[in-house]
């Protein structure tokens, strides 16, 4: 297992190599590391600028040849995205991943907030323009919890059937959407930002968040999987209720409620609605 000093010498090779390199216009450290990194477990990501579109190619070339001679590469993913944006994922002997972008600057553009600039030979211009192009996240909470509705009944109709066939795996899955919608209306009203799958953890202090996890815990038998539909269902139309108001939530929970009824039977958990 690699460790953040590990992590970290790694970084600065990438750093004095991009200063030496004349065709490198600027090196931006992302992902979670562009905020001091989440844990010793972080991967690295970073991304490399390059003035001249037509010298992406060969610079990503070379950048490849300058991992695997200096680190002990497993595996070695590439993707281009673009004639001028390339992304090579590469995972090493001792577990950490390092994701090396290539962009040309015509095409840069920040996708996230907090991108940390370590290297810019035209200072401001790598930060201006990261600037000039970062979206602005904003997750209407209405509008995503009728968006969910209104295919709801899909994920429920699914995860019954499977419960009543006792395809256990296939009921895991559709419960997880189910979820998935329920954590996504608690990342908004916590304010946690749009990698809020990734981010949630972090806030288990919060009540709504301690009964997310409790959602998880249950068997795999039909009458845990029964629980469990219950509880996420449960979980999903409390927050509904405080967007869309307590009246709407209550009438779809109980269609929903019927619906599983219809399938499986009467619920071995009871809930209020």
């Amino acid at each position: 297992m690699y460790t953040e000093a590990d992590r970290l010498i790694l970084l600065g090779k990438i750093e004095e190599k991009a200063k030496a390199s004349e065709a490198v216009q600027g090196l931006l450290l992302v992902g979670s590391g562009a905020y001091g990194f989440r844990d010793a477990y972080s991967d690295l990501d970073v991304v490399l600028v390059v003035e001249d579109s037509e010298k992406v190619p060969p610079v990503h070339d070379e950048w490849v040849h300058f991992v695997k001679e200096r680190c002990s590469v497993l595996r070695h993913k590439e993707y281009r995205h673009e004639e001028d944006i390339y992304v090579s994922c590469f995972l090493f002997a001792d577990g950490m991943e390092l994701d090396l972008g290539i962009w040309s600057f015509a095409k840069l553009r920040a996708t996230k907030r907090h991108w940390k600039v370590l290297v810019d030979r035209n200072v401001p211009q790598i930060q201006e323009r990261l600037e000039l192009t970062l979206p602005i996240y904003h997750r209407d909470a209405t509008a995503v919890a009728n968006e969910s509705l209104s295919s709801l009944w899909q994920f429920v109709r699914e995860a019954a059937v499977a419960i009543a066939r006792g395809h256990a795996l296939r009921a895991v899955q559709e419960i997880e959407v189910i979820r998935s919608k329920a954590v996504e209306l608690i990342a908004i009203r916590e304010g946690i930002p749009a990698d809020f799958h990734k981010e949630i953890g972090n806030y288990r202090s919060s009540p709504r968040v301690v009964k997310l996890v409790e959602t998880y815990e249950g068997s795999m038998d039909r009458s845990g999987l029964e629980k469990m539909l219950m509880a996420v269902l449960q979980l999903y139309f409390e927050e509904v209720a405080v967007v869309l108001g307590i009246d709407e939530a209550s009438g779809e929970h109980r269609v929903m409620i019927r619906l599983i009824e219809n399938i499986v039977g009467e619920p071995r958990m009871k809930l209020d609605v």
